[in-house]
């Protein structure tokens, strides 16, 4: 039984740090139980290496394990690593004792023994998941009286990324002792492979595969509302195995409790939509506006002024790519709009109101002339508009966007946020239903954009006629 307290492994490796090299810095390595914990290094360098090292809050490490032949057996590396805390101790005048704690971005473990087992040129492995509820196995587990347990799948989802890799979503059982001789158990999700054609060593793991699972993944969390991640993965081949630790993103936060009501899309619908929606998020480019829309929708914010903020955001992005595409940016050419510009500063400058060579009349004259490339500019609303009618978006049950009615727009809402002004209690309870529309709006056009239905989500009128900010809205204010 191994305590927290205890390092999983201790090696010396090198370190590079601000162009120099520290060698023989022994590290100790914390390796989680569970796949959300944290991963952590600790570094016990010399008395000489101290003060230099600690001068450095980023750095790399390489390390190498021989066995008793004297030939490399492993590795450990990690490309970029950041100083957390460093602590020093004193036993006497020549006897010290230091740690630096260090986070990674990224930590490998490679065993460098040959798999005889293997098939030369295959690659197998599974990549370490976050949970999702659309993604993760359905099974059924039966117990005799004799105390057998059997486990059987009853629902499991395959599926073949772009690059031709094919996945099998499944669980994997893990297990440990604590300190008070409690045994736990718990299961973890990963995406299976057993590839001859795409990898073809363990080494191109990251390069062939993770942007094509990390954009599946995307979608797949849209669907879900909830973020999930890859966290790393573990593979072999022939020649050897990889354990490759990922922390270079934001963990998301398991939820305590999960509903079928949860998701955008029921999980019924879920393989028909993944299959839809990848293919159409493929064929769309550039795919920068559509992912920083998808992150947007299924990121937690603090509070719920950054969540509409966050959002409206996102809508923003989603219409800009609807204006490049359509070149539905500016009403005039540039070199038509050069000649109306010069023809509108000479008309400013000869205006009673500005005339003259005044300090006053030459900064108001300054001031109107910043403002003109805006007349240039087709209005946010008018290409909202175009944009939801290309895309045949039906919003209207939902709060207005821009239009001015007797409730307060979301483009008022988001101009106050950004322009800081404050929001008092009343105020903030429309913001919160206001918060709801805004989310339904941008899953309604992300849904559109990908080629799915409103009609077969949660985002339907006869789903969201279950929900109070959906029929309690109208007329509200922030007077």
């Amino acid at each position: 039984m191994r305590s927290q307290d205890e390092p999983t492994h201790q090696f010396l490796a090198t370190i590079q740090a601000g162009g120099k090299s520290f060698e023989k810095v022994l590290v100790k390595a914390y390796l989680p139980r569970r796949l959300i914990e944290p991963l952590r290094l600790a570094l016990h360098p010399p008395k000489e290496q101290v003060e230099q090292l600690m001068r450095h809050f980023e750095f790399s490490l390489h390390a190498e394990v021989r066995g008793f032949t004297g030939t490399t057996e492993g590795v450990f590396e990690a490309k970029r690593i950041y100083t957390e805390v460093g602590t020093t101790k004193a036993w006497g005048m020549d006897l010290q004792e230091s740690q630096i704690e260090a986070v990674p971005y990224d930590f490998a473990k490679w065993d460098l023994r040959a798999h005889s087992d293997t098939p030369q040129g295959e690659v197998e492995g599974r990549f370490w998941l976050t949970p999702s509820q659309l993604l993760g196995p359905a099974k059924s587990v039966s117990r005799s009286f004799t105390g057998e347990v059997k486990v059987k799948t009853v629902r499991q989802l395959v599926f073949t990324l772009n690059n031709g890799l094919c996945l099998s979503f499944d669980f994997v059982y893990r297990h440990f002792d604590q300190e008070n001789g409690d045994h736990v158990s718990f299961s973890e999700l990963v995406a299976n492979f057993k590839d001859k054609t795409v990898i073809g060593s363990v080494k191109n793991v990251q390069a062939k595969c993770l942007d094509a699972l990390d954009d599946f993944l995307l979608i797949s969390s849209f669907a879900a509302r909830h973020r999930c991640i890859c966290l790393g993965w573990e593979a072999w081949d022939s020649a050897g195995s990889v354990t490759f630790y990922r922390r270079g993103l934001t963990i998301p936060k398991a939820k305590d409790k999960e509903s079928t009501r949860d998701t955008l899309v029921d999980l019924q619908y879920f393989e028909g939509f993944i299959k839809l929606a990848y293919a159409r998020f493929l064929e769309i480019e550039p795919k920068e506006y559509l992912r920083q829309a998808l992150y947007a929708v299924t990121a937690k914010g603090k509070t719920v002024e950054t969540k509409f903020t966050r959002l409206f955001s996102a809508l923003e992005t989603l219409v800009l790519k609807h204006r490049r595409e359509q070149n539905t940016e500016s009403i005039f050419l540039p070199e038509e709009w050069k000649k109306i510009r010069e023809d509108l500063e000479k008309f400013i400058k000869q205006h009673e109101a500005f005339a003259g060579e005044t300090p006053g009349r030459k900064q108001k004259r300054k001031q109107v002339y910043e403002k003109l490339p805006e007349l240039n500019r087709i209005s946010f609303p008018t290409a909202f508009t175009d944009f939801c009618q290309s895309n045949s978006i039906k919003l209207d049950d939902l709060w207005p966007v821009w239009e001015k009615q007797d409730t307060v727009s979301l483009a008022v809402i988001r101009n106050r946020l950004v322009h800081g002004e404050p929001f008092n209690h009343r105020q903030l309870q429309t913001l919160i239903k206001a918060t709801d529309h805004l989310e339904w709006i941008l899953e309604r056009i992300l849904l559109a954009v990908l080629g799915w239905s409103y009609a077969n989500s949660s985002v339907s009128e006869q789903h969201l006629r279950r929900m109070t900010s959906y029929l309690d809205w109208k007329d509200m204010n922030l007077d």
